[in-house]
């Protein structure tokens, strides 16, 4: 994001400073105050319903982490062999959901129900493992009902023409700023300042509807977590550690690398690394 505010900020002082406006005008001041006003509307309409998806997608996920662990933790009353293949299949599934992207997280579901079909081939012998298995197959329930809802969530993405409106608008705001511009220092700054937050407001919106907000808090730190909780290695792409994601200090991470275009996940390279 910081590379496009400061490539704004240069092409915008270029602009503002190399082209002579005309000045004010009553024409333009109208479509300037209307094109505002519609975007300032239209732009908080969008980014409250972003941030509402945005934090749903969230919750489902803590919820499903959640319910994994407790999986796993009650799987140890059928005894270690029990609870070390479902320690395997939730690496699985998880290791899956990871190379796919998020929008793509209906792809990973398969091995989560291949969990759900290891519990449901278990016979408890116990009373103690009647209870227990009763609330393992609650929990993998619960986590499907959970996968259904983050799908759809996953899927409401905003449209082409919501995208079209905004970019429309926030040009006749730019062309207008550019045009009344009369080449005066506090006239230049403004007329950058102002395009540049344009440009800030349309960054943070679709960080918003990419889901790539904060990513590092929500989902890797969350994630990297559950691994270790599971005692397990966390997996965390090398691609993600490049948009400037930090791996924590005294942890032993699995690093993939993919040589083949996304979804093309056969030649990954896995390398471990001490950090």
């Amino acid at each position: 994001m910081y590379k496009y505010i400061i490539g704004s900020i240069i092409i915008f002082s270029l602009i503002a400073i190399f082209i002579h406006g005309t000045g004010t005008s009553d024409l333009i001041i109208t479509l300037l105050s209307v094109a505002s006003f519609l975007f300032g509307i239209f732009l908080a309409f969008a980014i409250a319903n972003r941030q509402s998806r945005f934090n749903s997608i969230r919750m489902s996920l803590r919820k499903d982490d959640a319910l994994i662990l407790s999986i796993y933790k009650l799987s140890a009353s059928f005894g270690t062999e029990v609870q070390s293949k479902c320690k395997l299949l939730i690496d699985d599934f998880l290791i899956n959901s990871i190379d796919y992207e998020l929008i793509d997280y209906d792809k990973s579901v398969d091995k989560f129900n291949k969990l759900f079909d290891f519990f449901l081939g278990i016979e408890p012998k116990t009373e103690v493992q009647k209870i227990i298995y009763d609330n393992i197959i609650s929990a993998l329930r619960d986590s499907t009902n959970n996968k259904k809802e983050l799908i759809h969530w996953l899927n409401e993405k905003m449209l082409n023409f919501e995208w079209g409106s905004l970019l429309i608008l926030a040009f006749v705001i730019l062309v207008s700023l550019f045009v009344i511009n009369d080449n005066s220092f506090i006239s230049v700054l403004i007329t950058v300042l102002l395009g540049t937050s344009l440009v800030l407001f349309l960054l943070i919106l679709r960080s918003l509807d990419n889901l790539r907000w904060k990513e590092y808090s929500w989902i890797w730190i969350p994630l990297t977590e559950l691994f270790i909780e599971i005692g397990l290695m966390p997996y965390i792409p090398k691609g993600v550690i490049g948009r400037g994601i930090k791996l924590k200090k005294g942890i032993t991470y699995r690093v993939i690398e993919y040589p083949n275009p996304y979804p093309d996940f056969s030649d990954k390279k896995i390398k471990i690394i001490e950090n």
